[in-house]
């Protein structure tokens, strides 16, 4: 669940489900837009157990 702390909107919520072939998720990309920051939701499933490992499938998103 991700939320914004200033207000406490829900920004997105993943239901995670048990077991699966997939051992982490990417949630959500964050970018500068004018002033303020973007952020998009993704709830991208993906294999890895570091930042470095999820690299592969981080890049294409950017």
């Amino acid at each position: 669940r991700l939320v914004d702390e200033t207000n406490g909107q829900e920004m997105a919520r993943y239901t995670l489900t048990g077991g699966g072939q997939y051992t982490a998720q990417i949630m959500a990309k964050v970018h500068r837009q004018g002033s303020g920051w973007q952020m998009t939701a993704l709830g991208e499933p993906a294999n890895g157990r570091t930042f470095q490992d999820l690299m592969p499938t981080i890049l294409p998103k950017l």
